[in-house]
């Protein structure tokens, strides 16, 4: 994992234009204004898929390539029995790809069952998976900050995900990226989660859970956050566990899970 300075930003204020489906742009769309092709395959290097192969619809998620063979998810996206569990390193065509299966897994130990983070009250929806092989072809550690204070309330997120396109879809597997306005960041300082507001059609939905959430820095992405949950639709309220407040777990855990079974 890259690790970054400690940085106060002072984030610009965009026009929040809708686009046609919430999971945004795939890697054969045109692109939006708001995204270079060089952006988008940095994206693409850090965003896997993590699958439960005998079922059709539990664990479906996404994750973030934090290691060499470590990914960041959310803890709902982990059972307790990783038999059929897999990372697939698929590179945004879900068809043509191997699976992996995954070896190892901490959970966060505060995790109890999933729900909506509130404040003082983190859902610690969270975990490591460490899967088989090497560093996939293709992937890249993705960067993260260790800490993130926004100076302003309202920003994007710049979101990554295999998730389906819309409520009613079947089109988990490819992957789309896509933008979440952030709003209430100063109120919510300091707290594990941050929120996002998905009533302009863009956003996360289904199948996205564990996957990254990015702030841009002089046209880096940085890792912040954790796809966690959504309230009501695919168009509602999003929330995303900030990766500054779980930072020592993360670091503690990769340790752990590098360690000789």
């Amino acid at each position: 994992m890259h690790f970054c300075r400690t940085i106060i930003l002072a984030l610009s204020v965009y026009s929040f234009g809708a686009q046609a489906i919430v999971g945004g742009v795939s890697m054969t769309d045109a692109l939006p204004a708001y995204l270079s092709a060089a952006e988008r395959e940095t994206m693409k290097s850090h965003t896997i898929v993590i699958l439960n192969a005998k079922s059709s619809s539990h664990s479906r998620c996404t994750g973030t390539l934090i290691e060499d063979n470590i990914v960041l998810t959310a803890a709902h996206c982990i059972p307790d029995d990783l038999k059929d569990m897999y990372v697939v390193p698929s590179l945004y065509e879900f068809a043509v790809v191997e699976f992996r299966p995954i070896v190892k897994k901490i959970v966060h130990e505060k995790y109890k069952s999933f729900d909506i983070p509130k404040v003082n009250q983190p859902n610690n929806d969270i975990a490591l998976v460490k899967f088989s092989g090497v560093l996939p072809a293709g992937y890249v550690k993705t960067k993260w900050i260790n800490s993130f204070t926004p100076s302003i309330d309202r920003f994007w997120l710049y979101v990554a995900g295999y998730g389906v396109s819309s409520e009613s879809a079947a089109d988990f597997g490819e992957l789309r990226f896509s933008k979440v306005t952030i709003e209430n960041a100063k109120l919510n300082t300091g707290q594990s989660f941050m929120i996002g507001n998905q009533s302009t059609g863009e956003g996360i939905c289904k199948g996205d859970s564990g996957g990254p959430a990015y702030i841009k820095i002089k046209d880096d992405f940085f890792v912040v956050g954790i796809v966690s949950a959504i309230s009501g639709s695919c168009m509602g309220t999003s929330y995303f566990n900030q990766t500054q407040y779980y930072n020592e777990w993360i670091q503690e855990n990769i340790i752990q899970l590098n360690k000789n079974p």
